[in-house]
C-alpha cells in the first residue's frame, strides 16, 4: 500500500508515514527491502518503527539499521506469562497515536492494520475509541489467520 501511494504520490508533499511494523522475532520481519525502498521515497517524511516484541538477541537484528527505523526490542515472554498483559503495549500505543492526537487529525487519516488477529482486534478496538472505525473508512484491516 505505501509503495502504492508512493508511486502514485497521492497524498500531500508534507504528510508524515508514520510506519509500525510488529513481529515477535527478528526473522519474522518481511519486506525489509521493500520498507527500505519507501524510506527512500519519502525521506524525512517517513517515522519507520520495528518493534520485535519477544526476542532479545541482538546478533539476530544484524542489517535492521541501515532501514533507518527505530528498533524497539523487548523482553521475551516465559512460559508462564502467556496471557498476562503486554510489558511493551503502553509504549507502542503512545507512538502508534501520536499521530491522531486531535479530530482534525483522525478525521483526515487511514490507519492500516495488518497482523495476527489478537494484536489487530485490539488496536481496533483502541482506534474506535478514538472514533476511527472500519465503517467510516478510516481504518482498513487485514488480519491473519
Amino acid at each position: 500500500m505505501l509503495r502504492a501511494i508512493c508511486e502514485d504520490a497521492s497524498v500531500h508533499p508534507s504528510t508524515k508515514i508514520a510506519f509500525h511494523y510488529l513481529v515477535r522475532l527478528r526473522n519474522e520481519a518481511l519486506f525489509l527491502d521493500t520498507i527500505a525502498e519507501i524510506k527512500q521515497c519519502f525521506g524525512d517524511r517517513f517515522d519507520g518503527h520495528l518493534w520485535i516484541t519477544r526476542q532479545t538477541d541482538s546478533d539476530r537484528d544484524i542489517g535492521v539499521e541501515d532501514l533507518s527505523v527505530q528498533i524497539h526490542k523487548q523482553v521475551a515472554p516465559a512460559e508462564s506469562e502467556v496471557g498476562k498483559p503486554w510489558g511493551w503495549w503502553d509504549q507502542f500505543l503512545q507512538l502508534a497515536m501520536e499521530d491522531f492526537d486531535t479530530y482534525k487529525k483522525r478525521a483526515t487519516s487511514l490507519a492500516y492494520i495488518c497482523g495476527p488477529q489478537g494484536l489487530t482486534d485490539r488496536l481496533l478496538d483502541v482506534y474506535e475509541q478514538q472514533g476511527m472505525t472500519t465503517k467510516s473508512g478510516h481504518v482498513q484491516v487485514e488480519k491473519w489467520w
